[in-house]
């Protein structure tokens, strides 16, 4: 019988750790505050653009603290798991985009959703967990069903 040199151990020892890490990276699902920075301190919303067989553009401005309350408290009915890489979501179902601002220097991040249960932060894309479609459908009532598109 073989015994493992101390060396061999080591590194499955190493192995196991970063497969352990790695899988737990993208399992291990968020809360939307984790995934969507400085949530509870966005001052304003552009909504710009809707697909749905098409493209439509939008010029929805929102900075009335109870309006946007009301759209970003969607994203706390689901959790999120990450996606390894980019997943261009615009082309898979319907499809809502928006730009958010915080901060005194209105930094901004851009916020994508698909009714496929895709969420797109910036670069970096996350699967909801749970209640896409009612996330989505919210979402579609709030900034497309009583707005008229631009173009």
């Amino acid at each position: 019988m073989k015994i493992i040199s101390k060396r061999n151990l080591v590194v499955i020892s190493i192995i196991g750790i970063i497969l352990t890490g790695t899988i737990g990276y993208f399992k291990f699902p968020l809360k939307a505050d984790q995934v969507i920075i400085q949530l509870d301190n966005i001052d304003k919303i552009h909504f710009g653009f809707y697909k749905e067989e098409s493209i439509m553009i939008y010029e929805v401005e929102l900075d009335e603290p109870e309006e946007i309350k009301k759209i970003l408290g969607n994203f706390n009915y689901s959790k999120y798991t990450r996606i390894p890489g980019y997943k261009n979501i615009a082309n898979d179902g319907r499809y809502l985009s928006m730009v958010v601002f915080y901060g005194e220097d209105f930094k901004n991040q851009i916020l994508e959703i698909n009714d496929q249960g895709y969420l797109v932060v910036e670069r970096n894309t996350y699967k909801l967990t749970e209640n896409q479609s009612l996330i989505f459908d919210e979402l579609y009532q709030l900034l497309v069903a009583d707005h008229k598109p631009i173009h």
